[in-house]
C-alpha cells in the first residue's frame, strides 16, 4: 500500500466515528472475507441507542471511504440481492495497515521492537461493544485495555487523567 493511501486511511480512521466502528466490527474476523453483507456489519455495530438506520448510514459512508481508497466496492442490492462490500484487497491487510499506522504514531518509548509480533493491535472484541487495544509499555511488557468502540473524546481524556495518577514519582 502506498504512503498516500496509508495516510488517507489513518486520517479517515481518526476523523470518522462511523469508520472506527466499522473497523471494530471488521476486527472481529480472524480470517479474510471477500464479501461482507451490509446487514451483517450493521447487526454488529455497538448498541448505542441510535436506530439501526443511523448505523446503516454510518456503515455505508465508511464503506464508501474504503471504496474511494480502492480497497473494494460497495454494491447496492437490487432485485432481492443484499447490499454488500466486495473486497478487492485482503481485508486483513487493510486492518494490518491501520495497526502499523497506529503503532508508528505512538511515542517512541511506547513502541515495541519490530521483531515482536502484534506490538500494537486494534484487537478482537472481548465484550459486545468493546475493542481490546494493546501496546508495549516496555519492550517486554504488553498492556491491554478494553474500551468501547464508540469511545468519545471526553472519555479518553478521563482515562488519560486516570493514567496520569498512576506513576510513582521519584521511585526507581
Amino acid at each position: 500500500m502506498d504512503k498516500q493511501k496509508k495516510g488517507d486511511l489513518m486520517r479517515i480512521y481518526q476523523d470518522s466515528e462511523g469508520f472506527r466502528s466499522l473497523i471494530a466490527v471488521l476486527s472481529r474476523y480472524e480470517r479474510n472475507r471477500s464479501v461482507i453483507p451490509l446487514r451483517t456489519i450493521v447487526d454488529k455495530f455497538p448498541d448505542d441507542g441510535r436506530p439501526s438506520s443511523a448505523h446503516r448510514k454510518a456503515a455505508q459512508l465508511a464503506l464508501r471511504e474504503l471504496e474511494n481508497l480502492e480497497f473494494g466496492r460497495l454494491v447496492i442490492g437490487r432485485r432481492g440481492a443484499e447490499t454488500r462490500f466486495e473486497w478487492s484487497v485482503q481485508m486483513q491487510d487493510v486492518l494490518g495497515e491501520l495497526d502499523q499506522c497506529a503503532e508508528s504514531r505512538q511515542p517512541q518509548s511506547l513502541q515495541a521492537s519490530p521483531a515482536e509480533s502484534g506490538s500494537f493491535q486494534v484487537a478482537r472484541e472481548e465484550v459486545k461493544g468493546s475493542v481490546v487495544h494493546r501496546f508495549y509499555l516496555r519492550k517486554d511488557f504488553p498492556v491491554e485495555m478494553s474500551l468501547p468502540v464508540d469511545l468519545r473524546a471526553a472519555e479518553a481524556e478521563r482515562l488519560a487523567n486516570f493514567v496520569r495518577t498512576l506513576p510513582f514519582e521519584g521511585e526507581d
